[in-house]
């Protein structure tokens, strides 16, 4: 048996908080120096993952340190980019991998529409044994055109419109529920891979973009810092908490003015049962 108050992750949560400012830190390091050799060029990385509870993928740090970004829509990702890059300033891509053409249509407009400036493609099997083009490069190549000569250009520096949904970005929950996960498979946890397909955190946030998506409902994704510091920005009407398990006493602050002030407020389970070093509280975050 155990009580709520009890559970106290924040040895760990702690250590992975340091590890992830030190590798967004020595990042920002990388970038001002390559920008002191050539200032002209954003400075950035490729192969970026999903936020991850360790690794330096605290999405809320590592937009504030690079200038340029590939990255895998795994578990939100590209959302998460899109909403962290403010009037589409930062050149950002993700990779393609061809799997249909009416599917390489669809990634085509769809990552233009989250911001992205173009793909990074993965080219295995696209050329025969003689190096001819597949046939199916040929059906594709008018869609990249127009949006490389035509709509690309008005994107950048584009502001995406939202309909007044924002979703909380918390970072300290998505460690907390890698630990929560780890507790619930026991033994087996050795054998587990792929976090963005199995994790609790991941396949929630999946869920919640899915359905807003779904009901054509577009969004952005507030970080932990923003709340804070400007607390929940004008125009969103509903803020929604998926696992938000951890919360500080100063987004909590937040969230209530924000309530106070007319907003709507929806979570799923445990919300700011957690402080933001993973100890729990009695009586939660309220």
């Amino acid at each position: 048996r155990w009580r709520l108050a009890d559970f106290d992750a924040s040895p760990l949560m702690d250590q992975w908080s340091f590890n992830d400012s030190c590798w967004n830190n020595f990042l920002g390091d990388l970038v001002t120096y390559a920008n002191s050799v050539d200032p002209a060029t954003p400075c950035g990385f490729v192969g970026g993952q999903c936020p991850n509870a360790f690794g330096g993928y605290d999405y809320a740090k590592l937009m504030r340190k690079t200038q340029y970004i590939e990255a895998y829509n795994m578990a939100g990702a590209q959302a998460i980019i899109r909403s962290f890059n403010p009037r589409n300033a930062m050149p950002t891509v993700t990779t393609f991998f061809y799997a249909g053409t009416d599917d390489a249509v669809w990634q085509a407009w769809y990552y233009l529409a989250q911001g992205n400036r173009g793909h990074i493609a993965w080219v295995e099997n696209w050329f025969d044994d003689d190096r001819k083009p597949r046939p199916w490069l040929a059906d594709i190549a008018p869609t990249w055109k127009e949006c490389a000569e035509k709509i690309g250009p008005l994107m950048a520096g584009a502001t995406f419109l939202h309909d007044g949904v924002a979703l909380c970005y918390s970072h300290a929950s998505i460690q907390l529920g890698w630990i929560l996960d780890a507790a619930a498979h026991g033994k087996t946890w050795i054998n587990r891979n792929n976090d963005f397909k199995l994790g609790s955190a991941h396949l929630g946030r999946q869920a919640w973009c899915h359905m807003l998506r779904d009901e054509g409902l577009q969004f952005i994704w507030l970080s932990y810092a923003d709340l804070i510091r400007d607390g929940v920005p004008p125009g969103v009407k509903v803020l929604i908490l998926p696992e938000t398990f951890c919360l500080s006493d100063a987004e909590a602050r937040r969230i209530r003015d924000f309530c106070r002030n007319g907003g709507t407020v929806v979570a799923d389970h445990m919300p700011g049962l957690w402080d933001q070093h993973g100890k729990g509280r009695a009586g939660g975050g309220a």
